[in-house]
């Protein structure tokens, strides 16, 4: 009996070890598919992150393309009232202008009207005879002479254009 008994442990030693070992594979194979699940895992969180960092910097990309459109807008917009600033300017100065050239043009035409107004009526041309020369004429402050009056004489008109002592 001692021997069978013996075997009996015998036995259950090797079924243990098998069991032991069988257990210890187990264990191996889960921890490897633990181990690949987990890297897995960590791949898949990655590639989250790595996505979510490449989407959250398209979205910059695209603020930025949005803000930098936004200022070319403004710029451009402020260019063109500065423009339309600049035309209403000039156009304002040259209508200035205009009223100014033609205030100056009515004063002047005032002057000489005024001037006409005031200045004496013309000595009437003295009925004497035609003068020798224009030293005469102008002596007797009748120069210049035209064509037609009184005074006038073909010999003192040096051009021959109808004005003598011009």
């Amino acid at each position: 009996m001692a021997i069978s008994l013996l075997g009996l442990v015998a036995c259950s030693s090797d079924t243990e070890k098998s069991t032991t070992t069988e257990s210890t594979e187990v264990v191996s194979k889960e921890s490897s598919t633990d181990k690949t699940e987990a890297s897995k895992k960590k791949e898949d969180e990655e590639k989250k992150i790595k996505e979510s960092k490449e989407k959250a910097e398209a979205e910059l990309k695209q603020q930025e393309a949005k803000k930098k459109a936004e200022e070319k807008r403004i710029a451009k917009e402020k260019l063109e009232a500065e423009q339309k600033q600049a035309e209403a300017q000039q156009q304002e100065a040259a209508r200035a202008q205009q009223e100014a050239e033609a205030a100056a043009q009515a004063q002047q035409e005032a002057t000489t009207q005024q001037a006409i107004a005031e200045a004496p009526a013309q000595a009437p041309t003295p009925t004497v005879g035609p003068f020798r020369n224009c030293a005469e004429a102008r002596a007797a402050g009748v120069t210049p002479i035209y064509e037609g009056q009184a005074g006038y004489a073909p010999h003192l008109d040096r051009d021959h254009d109808g004005v003598a002592c011009e």
